[in-house]
């Protein structure tokens, strides 16, 4: 596996459907989404994979400890991919960033850490005043 996906979940609801939909448009093949939750949704979570039927590998760790910080450490922490990415588990992402951030990683070994652009939408989609954001380039 070239990559591994960390990604919290505190809870199932509309978002979550829509990330993992995201999360498999990827246009880069390689990878697993590790799938960290932080309650008992284990069993819950692995009938939902298999409803949406998504076309990657994936690995759900329950945890009874809470917090984003700490599932994602642990995600990080079971990772065995060259490459990660943190991903949450409301977010929509073009179906590209895995192999624009790779093929940047690949062209300057320098870098340790890409970020992405981010757009802050409503529950209907629209863009919303996200210019109280600052962006790092």
């Amino acid at each position: 596996m070239m990559l591994s996906v960390v990604m919290p979940i505190a809870r199932i609801d509309n978002y979550l459907r829509e990330t993992l939909f995201s999360v498999a448009s990827q246009t880069f093949k390689d990878f697993e989404l590790i799938a960290v939750c932080d309650c008992d949704l284990n069993d819950d979570l692995q009938l939902l994979f298999q409803e949406l039927s998504l076309d990657f590998n994936y690995r759900i760790i329950q945890t009874k400890l809470k917090g984003v910080a700490f599932a994602a450490n642990l995600g990080i922490a079971e990772s065995e991919a060259l490459y990660l990415a943190r991903w949450d588990s409301d977010d929509l992402c073009d179906p590209h960033r895995f192999v624009r951030q790779i093929e940047e990683f690949e062209a300057d070994k320098s870098l340790g850490v890409i970020g992405t652009k981010v757009v802050i939408v409503d529950e209907d989609g629209v863009p919303s005043d996200y210019q109280k954001f600052k962006l790092y380039k």
